[in-house]
């Protein structure tokens, strides 16, 4: 074997393997969840190194606060059912602050006007071709009108899944708890204080409910508010079923029971379809990152060889000529 042939194998191999290696790295440190879940349940926090900050003056910094929220309420619209449409939107994706929908509004006014500026600014300025600036100074805020959107179903998506995820274990220590002898009430006060750890959002809607019971609203209300402002079928079935549970005098506990065995066994119907799809996904990055690898190991030193063989033929053809 040449040595130009085993030099083109071992770069080959290096840069596949620093790429791989790059690659699980990446996908490592991005999945700290386990380390921080331990870190709670133990009680112990690993210090950092926290760059001492100047404290500033908490008056000066509300009265910022509440000269920029006046000044996003007024970009609010006006019209009271798009106004409750885009705090519903909000509240389905975990954002319950009162001056969220005003933020929203602005936030999203500034991506779509901003970048147009920009572009013709840069244009004017002849930084860059004016036509250009402007053109994609247009695109980008044509992505600032969809960008908000985008980004607020991603949210609501992912917290549907963290509540779906915890809901099972609720349903069961709800289960437990009505079986031992406790109310409703008190059960969702027990189970809302043992869920704080594990599942902190799920508790902390559970908190809410319990503030609207202590407020008035009977339990099969309140549950379904929770279910309204998740926008998830399974609270919403859930709090049917507790509610046709105490209206007919059936078991509360085997009703939480069945329906905890119904939500593992979607999460397990999901998780097989993931499972299905996952064949299909892994062939995109096989033509595109694994294919080529191995094309240029095996094909890479015959060529290399063709090369030699061909070139020597042509060489020793225009010597004789």
């Amino acid at each position: 074997m040449s040595w130009s042939v085993l030099l083109v194998q071992s770069c080959t191999f290096t840069a596949v393997s620093l790429v791989t290696f790059l690659v699980f790295r990446g996908i490592w440190s991005l999945d700290r969840r386990l380390r921080s879940r331990l870190q709670d349940l133990s009680g112990r926090h690993v210090a950092f190194d926290i760059p001492k900050v100047p404290r500033r003056d908490p008056k000066a910094a509300q009265s910022v606060r509440s000269r920029l929220v006046a000044l996003a309420g007024r970009l609010t619209p006006n019209d009271q059912r798009e106004a409750a449409q885009i705090r519903t939107r909000l509240q389905q994706a975990g954002i319950y602050a009162p001056w969220a929908p005003s933020v929203f509004v602005s936030v999203k006014l500034f991506l779509i006007v901003t970048p147009p500026l920009v572009g013709f600014a840069i244009g004017e300025s002849r930084l860059f071709n004016p036509t250009l600036a402007t053109f994609y100074g247009a695109i980008a805020g044509g992505i600032g009108i969809v960008a908000p959107s985008i980004w607020l179903e991603r949210r609501k998506a992912r917290r549907h899944a963290i509540l779906l995820r915890s809901l099972p274990d609720f349903l069961d220590l709800m289960a437990t708890c009505v079986q031992s002898g406790l109310s409703l009430e008190a059960s969702l006060q027990r189970v809302a204080d043992e869920l704080e750890v594990a599942h902190p959002v799920l508790a902390r809607e559970i908190a809410i409910v319990e503030q609207q019971m202590e407020l008035g609203a009977t339990t099969d209300a309140a549950l379904r508010n929770f279910a309204e402002r998740s926008d998830l079928g399974a609270l919403y079935s859930l709090s049917s079923l507790i509610e046709q549970a105490r209206r007919f005098g059936t078991s509360v506990t085997d009703a939480l029971r069945t329906q905890a065995e119904m939500l593992r066994y979607q999460r397990e119907q999901a998780a097989e379809e993931l499972a299905q799809k996952a064949s299909v996904k892994i062939l995109f990055p096989t033509l595109l990152f694994i294919f080529p690898a191995i094309f240029v190991v095996l094909v890479g030193p015959a060529a290399v060889q063709l090369h030699e063989k061909f070139g020597a033929q042509q060489s020793s053809v225009v010597r004789a000529n």
